[in-house]
């Protein structure tokens, strides 16, 4: 009887040490599962911090323009923040890091300028009037010559809106308002050549993509280069001597083309910035996403006829389109920027030249003259059937032609 109940005794025992290993077991488990809360809840607030430190970093950037390669905009025990901008085109890529012990948050931008104090137009005071004809409408507020605004007649067709402008009318200087963004794109593809850039090849069937975390990839060619059948995304540029053709089976996000001549085939649907110093040529149905800018930077005295932009019949820009010629010369009779019938453009239109105005641009044009060609006649300083609107722009839209101290990011890309 005594050895049956030391047995008993012996596995309660055995089972009170199983029960207090489990209760060990479960407690230690639990204390890790605290000490891991407590170490994931630290991190996730230093990560919001450096969260915290690149929103703040960005918004600091939209009032501080003076920042240039690399600066320090914060630190202090603990914390890191640096800022790096680059241009990139008619934009500013902006990458700012925060550092928190040891959480790490970047973020990129596409920065760009805000207009406060959007117009709908600013046409210079070349001692001419602006001639409204047909179904022109402008609305917003225009700054024009000092002789105004009157209503004309081409070809049988009179003015017939109820009001000349639909909005504020100021008078204009004798030259385009100018800023730091629009005069840097003079120089983008000069500075080009002091840069040190990963060269690349491209093949049939390509499909590339760059992040602007790494170093800028550039194809270049003497000869004309054709995009077809390929897709290059992010911090890629692609420059030819000669010319540039995109074919509707290219896909394009974000890169820089360059070249004397562009030509943009009919039914392309990209979103990249074009830098030609001849001609851009923006063919039927093309759709370019926001935000896109055709720039065409012109450095002979003369300009010849077929040296322009021209947009043609159900073309839609989303962006910019800037022609820049600062060399003096007899005035001359065919337009530089030419948006024809049916054509959009939503952002900004800034010519050094001649503007015809033949489709609608919601936003702002900017430019030297008017002309339309119509039955075989030209006018000067007229507007046939064109429509400009400020009002129907969103006020979330991030230009060049606004003020530099007020900046935005058009885009992140990272």
């Amino acid at each position: 009887m005594f050895s049956s109940n030391t047995k008993v005794k012996a596995g309660a025992l055995q089972y009170v040490l199983v029960i207090a290993i489990i209760i060990l077991i479960i407690l230690f488990s639990f204390i890790q599962l605290i000490q891991l809360q407590q170490k994931l809840a630290t991190k996730n607030v230093l990560y919001q911090k450096a969260i915290s430190n690149t929103v703040n970093g960005f918004k600091y950037l939209s009032k501080n323009t003076g920042v240039s390669d690399e600066i320090k905009f914060s630190e202090s025990l603990n914390e890191n923040n640096s800022v790096v901008k680059s241009n990139w085109g008619a934009f500013d890529i902006v990458k700012i890091s925060s550092k928190v012990n040891k959480e790490t948050f970047e973020k990129i931008g596409m920065m760009g300028n805000i207009n406060s104090e959007r117009k709908a137009l600013y046409l210079t005071d070349n001692f001419t009037p602006l001639v409204v004809v047909g179904n022109t409408r402008i609305t917003g507020t225009a700054h024009l010559p000092k002789r105004g605004v009157k209503s004309g007649n081409i070809a049988g067709n009179s003015y017939y809106g109820s009001s000349l402008v639909y909005g504020a009318i100021k008078v204009s200087n004798s030259s385009l308002p100018k800023n730091s963004s629009i005069k840097q794109l003079t120089s983008f593809t000069t500075s080009l050549l002091n840069k040190d850039f990963k060269d690349i090849e491209l093949r049939d069937g390509e499909k590339l993509a760059q992040s602007f975390k790494d170093e800028t990839l550039l194809y270049k060619d003497y000869e004309s280069i054709t995009l077809q059948d390929i897709s290059l995304k992010g911090n890629i540029i692609i420059q030819s001597l000669r010319k540039i053709i995109v074919t509707k089976e290219t896909d394009l996000q974000d890169i820089i083309i360059i070249a004397p001549e562009i030509e943009i085939q009919s039914g392309v649907k990209a979103t990249f910035q074009a830098f030609a110093t001849k001609r851009i040529q923006v063919g039927r149905n093309v759709a370019l996403s926001y935000p896109s800018c055709l720039i065409l930077n012109y450095k002979a005295t003369k300009i010849e006829k077929d040296h322009h932009i021209s947009v043609e019949p159900g073309a839609t820009v989303k962006g910019g389109l800037y022609f820049l010629h600062e060399k003096s010369e007899e005035r001359n009779l065919e337009p530089q920027i030419k948006l024809d019938t049916n054509t959009k453009v939503f952002g900004e239109v800034f010519c050094e030249g001649n503007t015809e105005l033949l489709g609608e641009v919601i936003g702002e044009v900017s430019t030297n003259n008017f002309i339309t060609k119509q039955k075989g006649s030209t006018y000067i300083n007229h507007i046939y059937n064109g429509v400009i609107n400020a009002k129907e722009l969103s006020e979330e839209y991030v230009g060049l032609t606004g003020n530099t101290n007020k900046r935005a990011v058009c885009k992140w890309l990272y």
